[in-house]
């Protein structure tokens, strides 16, 4: 009987095979962008989930203007002092410690090789599961302890992963290798690493006394009155500048949450993907169903035939079911091909660092879901046909189902076009906004600390003139805009009038030169000049409108122009 159901049900998808074709199709794309969008996300959500407490785990956060969140893990990283205070200060805290992590380019024997340092100190080992496998602790000991920051320390652990790469079967323990040739390091320690899957990945451990602040709380305590206490404590100035406003976020979920965090694509549009996925998954079924149902009516005579000859409700319900079942399958084998195909891809932008096999069993069970949702609704369709006999079932709810199926397209239509419509006004948002100054073909050298009016610096300008493809080159000690190293002040006052709150003013210092490389648009007064007192500055519009809203009693601007950018 199920070899029967399996034939007829094979002769119906052929015989209305454009209508199979545009459901299967539909299906299997909507499953593949389901599934890697839903894929993407988990993987992005269980950052650092494997530690054995990560539920206790968290980042300190601390107020930061240039955030575009006004906070910032570890504003220009804090001391291993701080981190000492906050566990004696707080008792919720039973460890904490400072990370920071660095991309590094090592040379071995002439090899290069890429490396993630991460700089900890003596407290890493109390929260994290690493253990050392061969040698000593002397990289945790500072080679000089009244400036354990100093480049005098050399000494580093390696992972267990990168000492094969790098030295084969041969112990690590004692080798030497540089980091350009100014600094050196050996190696005293081998240590287990932590899976890539986490926000301090580390090929090389190296002490330092400073990064971002990790806490690990205790268990049971209440997280809403600890945080507010947290946030509410004034810390003394010494030793860390009067340190205030402290927040925490979960580890796990610093990845997704923090805006700081440079990734080809924003964490928002992979659930609007993975929404869009799902709306077309669900578009495409109410497609199937309408043309499904229709094609009862069609088949009136036949089904009423299997009537008359003994087929019982429950036989046709099974035929029918068999049927769709055929189609998701096909879906399913379909998508799992497309799968394969977009792998490569897939991973390069998403970062997603997982075998074809384990992206094939997750994305199979993902799919599973899907699948196990779109039968019962098909069952429970079928249940209702089935209730009065099921041509009469048919008859009577025909005109219904395809009104209501056509409303539940449409709507899904629209809420997909929003969609797209959110992303495609995002991208272009962030292509062509006016920053108030021109990125577009420009670009700087760093020399690693040369100076601008260096023989060397110069002879490399006069060759980068020499290039046809580069119309002008301008010798500054200022990096590429948006300047990455950047310093802040407080405005209390503007020309001798107080405010109703303080501002917080992002300073640069630059010259006519590279206003004018840079093409800001100055909107009213005139530019400074080298003979002008330092007293004179540019100021912002964003700095205006702050000055304006902050209630400064019409304060005469001291400065002689604004310009529409940050400077």
């Amino acid at each position: 009987m199920i070899y029967h159901y399996f034939k007829v049900a094979f002769r119906n998808m052929r015989k209305y095979r454009n209508q199979t074709l545009v459901s299967v199709a539909g299906l299997a794309v909507g499953f593949v962008c389901f599934a890697m969008a839903t894929l993407w996300i988990r993987y992005e959500m269980t950052y650092d989930s494997f530690h054995k407490n990560a539920d206790r785990m968290y980042c300190v956060y601390m107020p930061d203007i240039f955030s575009p969140t006004g906070i910032r893990r570890g504003r220009d990283g804090v001391s291993s002092y701080f981190t000492g205070q906050l566990k004696s200060t707080f008792p919720e805290i039973a460890n904490a410690t400072t990370v920071y992590p660095v991309n590094m380019d090592l040379e071995y024997e002439g090899v290069n090789h890429k490396a993630d340092m991460l700089f900890v100190d003596s407290s890493f080992f109390s929260m994290f599961d690493v253990r050392i496998v061969e040698g000593s602790i002397d990289f945790l000991i500072s080679e000089n302890p009244e400036n354990p920051d100093s480049i005098s320390k050399r000494k580093v652990a390696i992972t267990r992963e990168k000492a094969l790469q790098m030295f084969g079967n041969e112990s690590p323990v004692g080798k030497k290798f540089g980091m350009n040739k100014y600094y050196y390091y050996e190696i005293c320690a081998v240590v287990s690493s932590l899976p890539e899957h986490s926000n301090y990945p580390f090929d090389f451990l190296q002490i330092s006394n400073g990064g971002h602040a990790l806490v690990e709380l205790v268990p049971g305590i209440d997280m809403e009155a600890f945080e507010k206490k947290l946030y509410e404590y004034d810390f003394p100035q010494t030793g860390f500048h009067n340190i205030k406003n402290i927040s925490l976020t979960s580890l796990t979920s610093v990845r997704y949450e923090e805006a700081d965090i440079e990734r080809e694509v924003k964490f928002q549009h992979i659930i609007i993907f993975a929404l869009a996925g799902s709306l077309l998954i669900l578009c495409t079924l109410f497609n199937y169903l309408t043309l499904f149902v229709n094609r009862f009516r069609i088949r009136q005579r036949e089904l009423a035939l299997r009537t008359v000859y003994g087929a019982s409700g429950r036989s046709l319900f099974a035929m029918l079911s068999v049927e769709f079942i055929m189609s998701l399958i096909v879906a399913l084998i379909l998508g799992l091909a497309f799968i394969n195909i977009v792998n490569s891809p897939f991973r390069a932008v998403s970062g997603v660092k997982l075998e074809l096999s384990a992206i094939y069993l997750e994305s199979t069970v993902y799919i599973a879901v899907v699948i196990t949702v779109a039968l019962t609704a098909f069952f429970l369709t079928l249940a209702i046909f089935r209730r009065r006999t099921l041509n009469a079932g048919i008859r009577g709810n025909k005109k219904i189902f395809r009104k209501a199926s056509i409303v539940a397209q449409l709507i899904i239509s629209i809420v997909f076009a929003f969609c797209t419509l959110v992303i495609l006004k995002q991208m272009y948002y962030l292509h062509s906004s006016d920053l108030g100054f021109s990125l577009k073909n420009r670009g700087s050298v760093n020399m690693g600390g040369v100076d601008s009016e260096s023989t060397e610096l110069k002879i490399l300008n006069d060759k980068m003139k020499q290039i046809p493809e580069i119309k002008e080159t301008i010798l500054e000690d200022l990096p590429l805009l948006p300047i990455r190293h950047r310093s802040s002040r407080k405005i209390f006052e503007w020309d001798g009038k107080q405010g109703d709150a303080e501002i917080d003013i992002e300073s640069n210092q630059i010259t006519k030169q590279y206003a004018k490389f840079y093409e800001f648009e100055l909107i009213e007064g005139e530019y400074l000049s080298d003979e002008d007192d330092e007293k004179y500055v540019l100021i912002n519009e964003s700095a205006a409108k702050a000055r304006s809203s902050t209630c400064f009693s019409e304060a005469f601007f001291c400065c002689s122009g604004i310009l529409d950018t940050i400077v």
